[in-house]
């Protein structure tokens, strides 16, 4: 059976005002971003929330009267996104009647003292609608369960009365939560704890029956993924050890007992590298979490430069950070002097509410790289995208608006992923280790990821094109290098040579960079290829009087034949780490660096003929996967077919201005600028 996924981060009405739709018209409607389907995944729902307006975040008070040596405690800190209301809440289910069972480890010796010597009382988690919820029970025990009713947990199980539950969808912001304690609390010895709960699903009436599971994917609410979320359907044996990203955290928590800390910090061991220019000052958003049963206050920090104590501050927050393991992101300050290199800084968070910092890990450390000047860069755009996705049409028409706003300033690498026929080897293998899986996307010099195509990532999405908001944020950022590409195909019409060009603005000593070269071409056609297009179900809506490009996927079918496809990666190097030497690690400032690669076209299958070839390079932080610089050029001897940015065929001529600018209605004498309904713009001499 295949994943019927309904996952819904960006959703179109259908209704449509004057050209311009907020997120509260485009609610409650059809998703047009899919996710990767496979073969051998069940059947499940999986459903998020309301996630286009900005959804509160709230503490959640306890209804449980706590004593003064209990607290909350979990991979997930207690906030819910969005509050009581489940329809903001991220769920997942089977979709039948099922018996689920849901659970967390809580491993004896863990990184968060929360293991050996704590006494669980109690456990919290939530129902969107509990109308069709029968057979609940709550149980601990050494050992995952195989029996449906968890007859065989060896420590407890405990059988919840119906009229007891709480749903959500009824509830108050208040009193939405089940909050139950143990008739028989546990307190961990050596060994591996499970908590966790089963129901039974009686029927299926709507979605909260298919996806009654809650979870939560706000990094800022989860501690980690490992251990966070394990589940079983009743008619399996095995639990399922959920890891995924995509999916997010079991959003649930434990009652323990025991002594906490009261007034602790967690901090980040480290950050990545922060460039500046000579003589400026930036901050660096470090992101530490309350690791203290009193919450988060105050704190004081010290700054650290090659040994030498910089900056001393105390920083007062405008409110309690609550929740055990609920995170923080302060944006610290930096100085950088006169003298371009590299600069070893700590940043360490020594008191906590006026009181020395409790936890054990209180420094985080990374270098401050000081440039000589500003290096020129491009902003690189992994566009992902794929013939199966009814949404793909918007990465087409984004495509063609960002190369017509900013030419080679910008550098495309269009990739398919899933089962389309332009996929390859190289990125199905980055992609699937990165669990990168819906289309259309775009991750910007993979540092702004999940930017979606054409309507950006905004807190209120817009009928209009706001994706250059994140290609200027992604040019404002400094990059430590200047970096060049040229290709060139050799004479036995096989072989590409790619040569690179490096040059540092700082001098230093520098392991965590290197090179990574892909090969793309423009023009892949194929007229047994078909396009889903999920746009056709918007005509006569007005979409395409908002920007003409949209026309031709609006009146066109659903399957769509004759698309020509440019950009499309079809080689690539070591994806993620880059090309093993690429960068010497002795960096002197100005001194070129030069390396050398080679594309084998008989190892690009998409590589028909040697047309339309261009090759990318991208320089890679190896450290923090950031790319911070890139090139592309096309291939010496590669035939160019002059046709640009294309979308479908039988264009038609949309908007034609003068060479100053002025919009025009008729061809005039001189230089004129052409925008046809395919995306191409050039320019044209008329006599």
């Amino acid at each position: 059976m295949t994943k019927k996924s309904l996952f819904c981060p960006v959703i179109l009405s259908a209704m449509f005002g004057c050209g311009l739709v907020t997120a509260q018209e485009i609610q409650k409607s059809q998703s047009i971003l899919e996710t990767v389907d496979s073969a051998e995944s069940k059947l499940e729902y999986v459903i998020d929330g309301a996630v286009l307006k900005k959804l509160p975040s709230v503490p959640v008070n306890s209804s449980i009267k706590l004593a003064e040596d209990e607290c909350w405690w979990g991979y997930f800190t207690g906030i819910y996104e969005g509050g009581n209301d489940p329809y903001n809440w991220r769920k997942q289910g089977y979709g039948q009647p099922i018996t689920y069972a849901c659970a967390i480890k809580i491993p004896a010796d863990n990184e968060y003292g929360m293991g050996t010597g704590k006494t669980i009382t109690g456990i919290k988690f939530a129902f969107p609608d509990a109308k069709n919820i029968d057979d609940v029970q709550i149980w601990m025990s050494h050992k995952l369960p195989a029996e449906t009713r968890m007859g065989d947990a060896d420590i407890c199980v405990q059988n919840i009365e119906k009229a007891d539950l709480v749903s959500a969808l009824n509830s108050t912001p208040d009193n939405f939560l089940n909050e139950i304690r143990f008739d028989k609390p546990y307190t961990i010895t050596d060994k591996d704890v499970y908590v966790g709960y089963t129901f039974r699903m009686t029927k299926i009436d709507d979605d909260w029956d298919n996806a009654p599971v809650v979870l939560v994917d706000e990094p800022n609410v989860m501690l980690g993924l490992e251990n966070a979320f394990l589940r079983r359907y009743h008619e399996e044996s095995d639990w399922d050890k959920v890891e995924d990203a995509w999916y997010g955290i079991l959003a649930m928590q434990v009652l323990l007992k025991g002594e906490f800390k009261q007034n602790a910090a967690g901090i980040e061991a480290s950050f990545y590298d922060v460039p500046m220019l000579k003589n400026t000052t930036t901050t660096v958003p470090v992101q530490f979490s309350n690791q203290g049963r009193d919450g988060l206050r105050s704190f004081k920090y010290s700054i650290t430069t090659d040994d030498v104590v910089t900056n001393e501050q105390t920083v007062t927050l405008d409110t309690l950070i609550q929740g055990l393991g609920t995170k923080y992101t302060y944006d610290f300050p930096l100085s950088a002097g006169g003298n371009q290199g590299v600069f070893k800084t700590g940043i360490t968070i020594t008191e906590v509410n006026g009181l020395r910092n409790e936890f054990p890990v209180v420094v985080c450390e990374g270098d401050v790289v000081v440039l000589e000047n500003e290096s020129p860069r491009k902003v690189f755009c992994e566009d992902y995208t794929g013939t199966w996705g009814r949404g793909a049409p918007w990465g087409f028409i984004n495509k063609c608006r960002v190369k017509e706003k900013y030419g080679d300033e910008v550098v495309f690498v269009t990739v398919h992923i899933g089962s389309d026929p332009m996929s390859i080897p190289e990125y199905a293998s980055y992609t699937r280790q990165n669990e990168i899986k819906r289309i259309p996307d775009v991750f910007i010099d993979r540092t702004i990821k999940n930017v979606y195509p054409y309507l950006g990532v905004g807190e209120e999405v817009y009928f209009e094109f706001a994706f250059p908001e994140e290609i200027e944020r992604a040019k404002s950022m400094h990059s430590v290098a200047t970096v060049g590409v040229k290709g060139k195909l050799e004479a036995d019409g096989e072989t590409i040579t790619v040569e690179t060009d490096v040059r540092f603005g700082f001098s230093g000593e520098k392991d965590n960079y290197a090179l990574v070269y892909i090969l793309t071409k423009d023009g892949l056609q194929n007229e047994s290829w078909v396009q889903d297009n999920g746009m056709n179900e918007y005509q006569g809506m007005g979409i395409e009087e908002v920007d003409p490009l949209f026309e031709p996927w609006i009146n066109g079918e659903e399957k769509v034949k004759g698309v020509v496809y440019d950009d499309v990666a079809i080689g690539a190097s070591d994806l993620t780490d880059g090309v093993r030497g690429s960068i010497n690690s002795q960096i002197q400032v100005g001194v070129s660096q030069t390396h050398k690669y080679e594309f084998k076209l008989s190892d690009c299958p998409l590589a028909e003929d040697t047309d339309n070839l261009s090759v990318c390079v991208l320089l890679l932080d190896t450290e923090s996967g950031k790319v911070i610089n890139a090139d592309k050029k096309a291939v010496e001897g590669s035939k160019v077919s002059g046709i640009e940015n294309r979308v479908l065929g039988d264009a038609v001529e949309i908007e034609r201005y003068s060479i100053d600018g002025q919009k025009i209605t008729t061809p005039m004498k001189g230089v004129n600028i052409v925008r046809y309904s395919d995306g191409r713009v050039v320019k044209e001499f008329v006599w």
